[in-house]
């Protein structure tokens, strides 16, 4: 009895001397410049508190595939796109908590590109540590703290103008010749995946928000073996499932893809707002916040990313295809 009274006791004055060491190097700010890890994502955390309708979770085809602000100028929904390059569930898990704690949306988007990233138990163990012992993650910042470090609590100021969306630029003709050929055969994924999916689905019942999943349109990857599973599983969890490639989206797969069909430029970006925005409308209740003034900078934004369109469709004229 003594000795676990020792064990637990040396665990708990590592836990009170962790603390503090912990709170002077996770970053105080959510800009790279502050050492933010996934800043684009993180620009949740500065949006004003329930203001945002929707959150998108996913990998980079979410994080090129959709976005908000074209969203936003269709219908006046307010979405943010917490995606991120090779993010995983347990990352995304992270992310939906962290907007969970300022905002109370409505829906909750998951990207199915997801699933190509295979989680086992071990990594949620290791996740797990990781995510209560943040100085494993951040333990590279001692080198570049500053004096305000040592004084001042987190304040999140980086202003996510696109409200997580990365637009590219350029285009190259997609091979569709045996793209979505209708076929019987289901994928395998991992159960640990599903238990992840499963952990979103609770923490949205928990917040009050509703689930879907979405697939975004991609001819080198998505199959109808993978339409196949992820419907089956959407349906075994009772909830919507929208598979983009299913979907009449008017995609132009000689000009709307940046890599041939993996990702989605702006201008295949900008067709998937188009379906969201009326499917968001329809399926869901929703406000239009376009005629409030709290949300006049969701349009000053609009024409700033108009203006990136733009600089971004001279560079994809220039293209080779």
């Amino acid at each position: 009895m003594k000795k676990i009274s020792r064990i637990l006791l040396f665990f708990l004055i590592f836990a009170l001397l962790l603390a503090p060491v912990t709170l002077l190097l996770i970053p105080k700010d959510n800009t790279e410049e502050a050492g933010m890890l996934r800043v684009e994502a993180n620009g949740i955390r500065s949006q004003p508190k329930d203001s945002i309708d929707v959150i998108f979770l996913g990998t980079s085809e979410i994080l090129c595939g959709i976005s908000p602000l074209d969203i936003w100028e269709q219908s006046g929904i307010t979405g943010f796109n917490c995606a991120g390059s090779n993010l995983h569930f347990l990352e995304s898990i992270d992310l939906l908590e962290t907007a969970f704690q300022t905002q109370s949306p409505k829906v909750v988007v998951v990207g199915t590109d997801m699933f190509a990233y295979e989680c086992h138990y071990y990594d949620i163990l290791s996740h797990k540590i990781t995510k209560n012992l943040q100085i494993i993650s951040y333990h590279d910042r001692w080198k570049s703290l500053t004096a305000a470090d040592f004084f001042r609590l987190p304040h999140y100021t980086a202003p996510g103008e696109t409200r997580g969306f990365h637009a590219k630029a350029g285009a190259k003709t997609a091979d569709v010749s045996h793209y979505m050929e209708p076929s019987e055969e289901r994928i395998h994924v991992s159960r640990w995946n599903v238990f992840c999916l499963k952990e979103i689905d609770a923490l949205c019942r928990k917040n009050g928000a509703k689930l879907m999943l979405y697939s975004v349109p991609c001819t080198t990857i998505w199959t109808y073996s993978r339409h196949n599973t992820m419907s089956d599983l959407a349906q075994s969890m009772g909830i919507p499932y929208v598979d983009g490639n299913l979907s009449d989206l008017g995609l132009d797969w000689t000009r709307d893809s940046v890599d041939g069909g993996v990702h989605m430029n702006h201008l295949g970006a900008e067709k998937i707002a188009h379906f969201f925005a009326d499917y968001l409308k329809e399926r869901y209740d929703l406000p239009d916040h376009r005629k409030d003034p709290a949300y006049a900078g969701w349009d000053t934004d609009t024409q700033a990313l108009r203006r990136l369109e733009a600089q971004l469709e001279e560079k994809t004229k220039d293209t080779d295809l």
